[in-house]
């Protein structure tokens, strides 16, 4: 019979900050999909060229981001929200 053990802290390469970076990083990338259909920024385009424009500018928000401890915002939280 295989009893399967709770996995260790040390088998979840992930730690909490970078699962706090990986929320932020869905938030921009939520909100910077949203607001590029809003101004239909994405209208007539691939999907390649549409995914290449809100990687890039999802990379440059979070460059420019000074990211302090405990600020995670929920993605959820956007999905109801009327954009700007």
């Amino acid at each position: 019979m295989n009893q399967r053990q709770t996995p260790t802290e040390s088998e979840y390469p992930r730690t909490t900050e970078a699962k706090q970076h990986n929320k932020l990083r869905l938030f921009v990338t939520v909100v910077t999909a949203r607001l590029m259909m809003k101004w239909d920024a994405i209208q007539n385009r691939s999907q390649e060229e549409c995914l290449s424009h809100i990687k890039r500018l999802v990379n440059q928000t979070m460059e420019g981001l000074a990211i302090t401890e405990g600020i995670c915002p929920d993605y959820r939280s956007t999905i109801n929200a009327p954009c700007l």
